[in-house]
């Protein structure tokens, strides 16, 4: 284990070996190590080829206790948002699979990938209450990708979903809002959900915090991604994106 950590220039720290009280006979390995999250995916590829029982990861991050009364949390200083347009601070997006990071994320390395999620993600962030939903222009390999996902789903959607999914998408597809051919427009979405349920959608940049997903629900608001999965892998994404946001949730 120590050998892999070195190939890939992961810094061991500490490193501890004990009896494995759940399996007697066995060793546990504590090792406590400082490095980046690329390599961090490398090497634990390595030890799951290795066939390693177990691993748990766990990040300690330095004790950042506040002992100062004046600086400490409370019920009175904990910001909330209370009206819809303070949602425009609620956009703190948790960063797990950017194709930027994951060497496991199908978009990887693709730069032409990388820029434009860059390009929609930078539209989400500028984007103010008041504002209209974005009218993207999206590629035909974009279109492509949803027209195979949208599909897949379609054929499954008989087997894999509730009732309530299936009138409401049917609704959807019977109206234009939705089809095969391109990925709908977020606008025209946007006005359906506001007059059938109250819901309106914002854009966001990826994965929301869970404060700030709830905050926005709590004012009948869904954010949602404008960047597509990579084309290579069409029936798989490893976080939200455009096709799971509108086939996903938006008929629910």
């Amino acid at each position: 284990m120590i050998q892999k950590l070195n190939s890939v220039g992961i810094a061991l720290k500490h490193v501890e070996t004990r009896p494995d009280k759940a399996h007697p006979g066995e060793l546990e390995i504590l090792a406590q190590i400082e490095t980046r999250k690329p390599l961090l995916m490398e090497v634990l590829d390595h030890l799951i080829a290795d066939k390693i029982d177990r691993i748990e990861i766990k990040s300690s991050e330095k004790d950042n206790t506040i002992t100062s009364s004046k600086n400490v949390a409370s019920e009175e200083n904990i910001w909330i948002p209370t009206h819809v347009s303070d949602l425009d601070k609620c956009g703190h997006v948790v960063v797990k699979y950017e194709p930027t990071e994951d060497p496991k994320h199908p978009g990887f390395g693709d730069e032409s990938y990388i820029t434009r999620r860059a390009e929609l993600n930078s539209i989400a962030k500028n984007w103010k209450f008041g504002d209209q939903m974005p009218d993207i222009e999206y590629l035909p390999e974009e279109n492509e990708t949803w027209k195979i996902s949208y599909l897949k789903l379609k054929e499954l959607r008989e087997s894999h979903t509730c009732e309530q999914y299936q009138r409401n998408i049917k609704q959807m597809e019977d109206i234009g809002l939705i089809t095969a051919e391109k990925i709908p427009s977020l606008q025209a979405i946007d006005k359906y959900l506001r007059a059938k349920t109250g819901f309106q959608l914002r854009p966001c940049g990826g994965l929301l915090s869970a404060r700030d997903f709830l905050a926005s629900l709590a004012f009948r608001v869904f954010q949602t991604t404008l960047y597509t999965r990579h084309h290579s892998k069409p029936n798989h994404c490893p976080e939200p994106d455009l096709i799971h946001e509108i086939l996903g949730h938006t008929p629910i």
